[in-house]
């Protein structure tokens, strides 16, 4: 109380307000042990040309525990665009074109799409702009999953395993499997990269603190650096946009240029959406506290609602700016002619598999993913169906702020 220290925050009060104002759009399906409405959810917006946080929400605000920062949890499909993005860098482009058929990676493990088919030769575009696992499976095999990695932890995600037997070097986590997880906060920072061409700010909430006296005692100072090629990013962002428009958010673009990605883990106990325009990048989990399945939510359900409805209001005043193309070349998408012979055979396919076995429950982006699912140490180092087969679909790392009785 004596030492009359100011602390100045990045907080934009007005983007606040249209953050909680957006919580409206969560659904409550129960209250746990704890007296907490489940699911939960956070937001956090971060300006991608500094840094700053303007806006954060880490939950119904019924607890301390702040999911924005501290829940690290199973991203699903919203990790997709870092495989993309090193494709770009490798060679690839939006009109690359990559086969969408059954396909087994390892023993035990053929990832579906979320709509049950296959699709025959896709372009890269379509493979994400639709978020279809086989192609972005194979895709992180053809790039390296080693640089994939090295793409997100260069754009500020700090929750992945480089080694060990639980290492997220495997292909599992091309859709989304990881050891741990990711958090609210760095996932926002990281599409921030993409925002900006390429350029990484640590993402700041304390501008300054000064003393009584007048004194600066503390002093943020934004460090942007280049850790993308422009080009990469810039055609991410252009395959991204589609998402909005055609994609797994069709029709839920914010009235001027944005692009995002869904996630839902195929337990849907984590959804995702995380999106962003030139100037604000935002994400949005919703999530239960307890790992239960939350009645079928997909990333294209609250998080996307939750979404559209904060940067609508958040970014009202701020003047409507496009993507800077640095000066790459955008293709056009590639004429594809699928053999009719080859699709009547994948659709016979899936009818016999109807009528062998019920439908397994799939989501988007996330069919049958293997995710890594044990931070106990081992000595063996486990195959991915292994993995699976030990506890299918229960997360690592749980946001309880204290362990469970």
């Amino acid at each position: 109380y004596k030492g009359g220290l100011k602390i100045y925050t990045t907080l934009d009060p007005d983007m606040q307000k249209a953050a909680e104002n957006a919580m409206k759009h969560l659904p409550g399906y129960y209250t746990d042990g704890k007296k907490l409405t489940q699911p939960q959810m956070a937001l956090v917006a971060v300006d991608p040309h500094n840094g700053y946080v303007k806006a954060m929400i880490g939950g119904r605000g019924q607890d301390k525990f702040n999911r924005a920062t501290l829940a690290v949890r199973q991203p699903g499909s919203a990790f997709k665009p870092f495989v993309y993005l090193t494709a770009m860098q490798n060679g690839y482009s939006p009109a690359s074109v990559i086969e969408d058929k059954e396909e087994e990676f390892s023993p035990g493990w053929k990832p579906q799409n979320s709509d049950r088919a296959w699709h025959g030769n896709v372009s890269l575009r379509t493979a994400l702009v639709r978020s279809m696992n086989v192609p972005t499976v194979k895709l992180a095999q053809e790039v390296g999953v080693s640089k994939i990695i090295n793409n997100a932890e260069k754009m500020g995600i700090t929750t992945l395993v480089d080694s060990g037997a639980y290492s997220d070097a495997n292909l599992a986590m091309a859709l989304g499997g990881l050891s741990k997880g990711v958090n609210p906060l760095e996932m926002a920072a990281a599409y921030g990269v993409l925002a900006s061409n390429g350029m990484y700010c640590k993402p700041i909430a304390l501008l300054k603190i000064v003393d009584r006296e007048g004194k600066v005692l503390y002093e943020a100072k934004p460090e942007p650096k280049r850790v993308i090629d422009a080009e990469a990013a810039y055609l991410t962002t252009n395959m991204l946009q589609d998402v909005l428009i055609s994609g797994t958010a069709g029709g839920m673009g914010i009235g001027r240029p944005a692009a995002g990605k869904t996630g839902t883990t195929d337990t849907y106990i984590d959804a995702w959406f995380v999106g962003y325009t030139p100037d604000l990048s935002t994400a949005v989990w919703v999530g239960d506290d307890n790992n239960k399945s939350m009645n079928r939510m997909y990333g294209s359900g609250a998080p996307l609602s939750i979404w559209h409805d904060f940067m609508v209001n958040a970014l009202a005043s701020t003047p409507r700016t496009g993507f800077s193309n640095p000066g790459v070349a955008v293709p056009p998408e590639p004429e594809i002619k699928q053999d009719d012979k080859d699709k009547d055979k994948d659709k016979d396919k899936d009818k016999d598999k109807d009528k062998q076995a019920p439908a397994t429950v799939t989501t988007e982006g996330n069919a049958n993913q293997a995710p890594v699912v044990s931070n106990q140490p081992t000595k063996k180092k486990r195959s991915i169906k292994d993995r699976v087969n030990e506890i299918m679909g229960k997360p690592v790392v749980s946001n309880q702020p204290t362990p469970r009785n």
